[in-house]
């Protein structure tokens, strides 16, 4: 079999990335029918179809799944071998970090400020978390880097940033903060519930597990919308201390412990394999650990 080039590792790796051939081309700056022509040789030298249409674009084949990781190692490790002068203080690279809500309103501001800083050049994109989808964004290089609070398997666990635990939040005067709630307290009140997949299903597993059936009056998408609608209608929000504390210093809200054990939780920061890491992703993810540690701190 002959060589294949650069060029056609690239085509491979940005038609697996985006499962669409016009995106692919958007993203290698070409045409479309550049970025078929390239499949076209590749089917032929590599023996199998490779991607298939689908009514949404195209899914990989067996051999191309078994195919990818070693054609990104291959290019990552070549473009680590040109890219080693990299300097955040000139750099155009546009970074993508996936952040749930709570992750944007405790991390997002202090590494905003920090880019600026160092790299005033460089863009910053924040994907919004989906807990189901993360580990396929970051397998297909869809996203740099992701703080997440559940564990993500197949993906390379970066660095703790923090630990924490889950506590009930209320408007002011509906109970003393710091005091345990009783059993029938919890059971009574009203609560907002936030979709699991903004990443933290793991305290409403830990509920249904002890059986309990609470009055859930409102569901919503976004941590973020607590402290408006909490207080209007006398609303009980399990959320993370950290998180609490941070709305309580800026709203009338109450802070009480669970009635029932709830495991506590670690937010870690996630990254692709570090030997796929290039210099500047690897900056980059330095600088969200240090950033996000000091701030969840």
């Amino acid at each position: 079999m002959a060589s294949i080039d650069l060029t056609l590792l690239r085509t491979f790796n940005a038609i697996f990335e985006t499962r669409n051939l016009t995106r692919a081309a958007h993203e290698l700056c070409v045409t479309q029918p550049s970025v078929s022509y390239a499949l076209s040789r590749l089917r032929k030298q590599l023996g199998d179809r490779l991607f298939v249409r689908t009514a949404s674009g195209v899914e990989p084949t067996v051999r191309a799944e078994e195919l990818y990781m070693v054609f990104a190692r291959a290019v990552s490790e070549i473009d680590a071998a040109v890219d080693d002068d990299f300097d955040p203080a000139t750099t155009e690279k546009a970074f993508r970090l996936c952040l749930s809500d709570l992750g944007e309103l405790t991390f997002l501001p202090a590494i905003s400020a920090r880019m600026a800083s160092e790299a005033p050049h460089a863009a910053l994109e924040i994907v919004p978390m989906h807990i189901n989808d993360v580990r396929e964004w970051m397998r297909r290089g869809q996203v740099d880097a992701a703080v997440a609070s559940i564990d993500l398997p197949g993906l390379e666990k970066r660095e703790l940033i923090a630990g924490d635990r889950y506590v009930c939040a209320m408007p002011g005067g509906a109970g003393g903060t710091g005091e345990e709630m009783s059993l029938e307290e919890f059971t009574n009140a009203r609560h907002v519930v936030v979709d699991q997949a903004a990443g933290h299903d793991q305290v409403e597993a830990a509920i249904s597990a002890h059986g309990i059936d609470r009055r859930i009056v409102l569901r919503v998408p976004h941590f973020s919308v607590l402290p408006q609608v909490l207080p209007l209608g006398n609303l009980v929000a399990i959320i993370p201390m950290h998180v609490a504390q941070t709305f309580a210093a800026d709203w009338d809200f109450d802070i009480r412990e669970l009635p029932v054990s709830v495991p506590s939780f670690d937010v870690s920061l996630y990254s692709q394999p570090a030997d796929l890491l290039l210099p500047a992703t690897q900056w980059f993810m330095d600088l969200v650990a240090e950033t996000a540690a000091t701030g969840a701190a």
